[in-house]
């Protein structure tokens, strides 16, 4: 048993390296970059998407963590998934008067600000607003906070998941206190959304929606 779980961490771990490091390095070489905006973030999709779905293999072929399972639909659980949407919205009105605008958030607007078309399709809506939250998901709070579920009851599996989860938006960028709050939040929100339900399913509801308004906003914002 125990080897079949350091196998099932060894898997997920190079799924996560070969995600964060091996695209960074591939999508940052030079014949790839020669690509028309279009055709890279086309193809920056397809292999994300790829990344995703070999997660969920992994995951899900390692029953006994329970994290992919049979969908369950409770009106306790869509109550649950609109409120933690509802508390990211709050809490976002709440940082933006008291916190300097996050260099994550600043530099993806860079970024969004230089694509236009199809490049922005891909880029914004598919990327950023369903694959990189089902992603997230499945990495902070269904494997992260299911390893460290027999600590619940002191919510250290609530609070490992949210530190990584606001690490893994502010490293690339350098320490500073307030992103790490800033995103830390929204992740200790949406592990309360997958405590609550034990079901990935509503947490990723939560933040594929929230992503999703915030590019239905940078939309509204650029008329």
């Amino acid at each position: 048993m125990w080897k079949k779980t350091i196998g099932y961490y060894v898997c997920i771990g190079c799924i996560w390296l070969s995600h964060y490091s091996g695209l960074g390095l591939l999508f940052h070489l030079d014949f790839v970059r020669s690509l028309s905006d279009a055709w890279y973030y086309f193809w920056l999709t397809i292999a994300t998407a790829c990344h995703v779905a070999l997660l969920t293999f992994v995951i899900y072929k390692h029953k006994e963590k329970l994290i992919i399972v049979k969908p369950q639909f409770k009106w306790s659980y869509l109550g649950y998934s609109v409120a933690g949407f509802v508390m990211n919205l709050l809490w976002n009105s709440l940082a933006t008067l008291i916190f300097p605008y996050g260099q994550n958030q600043n530099a993806i607007n860079e970024v969004l600000q230089s694509i236009r078309g199809a490049a922005l399709f891909w880029g914004m809506w598919i990327i950023l607003g369903i694959l990189t939250p089902i992603w997230e998901e499945l990495i902070y709070r269904g494997v992260v906070m299911t390893a460290l579920k027999r600590f619940q009851r002191f919510r250290l599996d609530l609070v490992v998941s949210a530190s990584l989860f606001s690490m893994g938006h502010i490293v690339q960028f350098g320490w500073s206190t307030t992103d790490f709050i800033l995103y830390f939040v929204p992740g200790l929100i949406l592990g309360w959304v997958f405590r609550k339900t034990n079901r990935i399913y509503y947490s990723m509801a939560t933040h594929v929606a929230w992503n999703s308004f915030l590019a239905l906003l940078y939309t509204l914002s650029q008329r």
